[in-house]
């Protein structure tokens, strides 16, 4: 299956103007409309264009999980707090690229059909495989143009197809490159190699070759089987290369969030390229496929995100399983905090801001 279709947003429809003020969905670079995917790439790149915010509106591999629907919604939900920002000296938006979603339409139809039938899970896992081959080789020329994907949406089933991408970028260059990969979590996604699905990108990962280390920060103890865990141990058999920390310790005052970090950033620093994953997951009251009464405040989520991105300087950002139907105000948390974490991300890899004497 050739990737499907890139569906541009429309900036200027959902860009809230203002006299005296700018907003990012004013700013931002924009694709020709007749520009192929490879030809807009290339074109971004000689305009400056550093940051690129993708969506991927499919609940798939969720469902394929046994997780429930919903992640399908996150791109259109965040795109309206994301373009209203404010464009200032802290963040431009002149080196940021808002290219659009992925169309997976006709996947998320032949996954509807789909309800009812005794082999659904293996017939979702088929199709995830499928928007695994194509998501990679959608990823592939950004990371080789050197360009930061910001991606939104879906299940971390996609975290798979990124690392994939990634690693075929950086070792097309030098072969020996290690990739690792941070995720924030309250749960690893190191289930078996049972067919894709959201519960076990990394496993696979791992196993392949594609990711050299992998860190799982903050997992919560009632919520990851011991099969997983001795899978996780078992990968590092011949060296270290899955390790993770505890959300319960943070409870219990036996881990400080700052030392978790450290722990994480350690880890995983040695890397040639750096992902950098957050499941909504790990944030109490975000309405999720997973929703949790405890976890991160949104603060303190921020904080952690921020500081990761200023340590590693990760080669891209992956915010997944948002589903903002899930609570009653799930649209408007999701849509801000989305924005809250996309631009905290983009300032801390130090995209632009508008020129200007003051402070």
């Amino acid at each position: 299956m050739s990737p499907p279709c890139l569906i541009a947003p429309e900036l200027d429809a959902l860009t809230s103007s203002r006299p005296g003020e700018r907003k990012l969905g004013e700013v931002t670079w924009r694709a020709p409309a007749d520009a192929d995917w490879e030809a807009s790439i290339e074109l971004a790149r000689t305009a400056g264009v550093r940051f690129v915010l993708l969506g991927v509106p499919e609940d798939i591999g969720v469902r394929a999980n046994f997780g429930i629907a919903g992640a399908c919604e996150a791109w259109a939900c965040a795109l309206p707090g994301i373009v209203n920002v404010q464009s200032n000296r802290f963040l431009s938006g002149s080196d940021v690229w808002i290219a659009g979603s992925f169309d997976v339409a006709r996947l998320m139809q032949s996954a509807g059909e789909l309800r009812g039938d005794v082999d659904e899970a293996i017939a979702l896992r088929a199709i995830v495989e499928d928007m695994d081959h194509w998501l990679t080789n959608s990823m592939y020329p950004l990371f080789k143009a050197g360009m930061h994907p910001i991606v939104i949406g879906g299940g971390n089933n996609n975290s798979l197809p990124i690392i994939r991408a990634l690693a075929r970028a950086e070792r097309a260059v030098r072969p020996d490159s290690r990739i690792h990969a941070l995720n924030c979590d309250p749960h690893a996604d190191f289930r078996a190699l049972e067919g894709r699905h959201s519960g076990n990108p990394f496993h696979y990962a791992i196993e392949e070759g594609s990711l050299d280390r992998y860190f799982a920060l903050l997992l919560h103890r009632s919520y990851n089987s011991e099969s997983m865990l001795l899978a996780m141990g078992a990968a590092n058999a011949e060296r270290p290369r899955v390790a993770w920390n505890w959300h319960d310790d943070v409870l219990e005052g036996a881990l400080g969030l700052d030392a978790a970090l450290d722990a994480a950033v350690a880890f995983v620093a040695g890397g040639d390229a750096i992902g950098l994953e957050l499941d909504c997951d790990a944030i109490a009251g975000f309405p999720t496929s997973a929703y949790t009464p405890s976890g991160l405040g949104m603060d303190q989520a921020r904080s952690l995100m921020l500081r990761a991105a200023r340590d590693l300087k990760p080669r891209y950002l992956h915010l997944s399983e948002a589903a903002p139907s899930r609570s009653a105000d799930g649209e408007v948390f999701t849509r801000k905090a989305l924005a809250y974490l996309v631009t905290d991300h983009l300032r801390a890899m130090g995209a632009a801001g508008l020129a200007t004497g003051g402070s």
